[in-house]
């Protein structure tokens, strides 16, 4: 990843370097981070740099971190569902087809293994996605 440090290290040193800038308002947060990270040319070899409309913090890790959470469980509450077996299968939605949600929403995982790498795979995916039919 290029661009500046993801997280402060020492609160006394400022972070410079590149930064990939979104904007998100709580209340809209899926459509918000689907017109970003979709419709916008970001860099997604940068770090974001998340903005909570409305909020006065600034990124140095803690709004990226909770938009990326709150990003993945929207993204698995509006694109997947639960099979009856406890694993979740992609929804068949024309709607979100249109509108790129599912590329969308795999720019959301590809951040978020991207930018912390020692996070797990969440329980609700899977393990081998092929032994499933989609």
């Amino acid at each position: 990843m290029r661009g500046r440090a993801l997280d402060i290290l020492n609160e006394d040193v400022l972070i410079e370097g590149k930064t990939s800038e979104i904007f998100i308002s709580r209340s809209t947060l899926f459509l918000d981070a689907m017109d970003e990270l979709i419709k916008r040319a970001i860099d997604f070899s940068l770090p974001l740099e998340v903005t909570f409309n409305g909020e006065m913090a600034e990124d140095y890790g803690g709004p990226r971190k909770e938009f990326l959470g709150m990003a993945i469980r929207e993204t698995k509450d509006r694109l997947f569902e639960n099979d009856g077996t406890g694993q979740y299968i992609i929804k068949d939605n024309l709607s979100h087809l249109r509108r790129n949600h599912y590329l969308g929403g795999g720019l959301i995982f590809g951040k978020l293994a991207n930018t912390y790498s020692i996070l797990p795979q969440p329980s609700w995916i899977c393990s081998n996605p092929f032994d499933r039919n989609i």
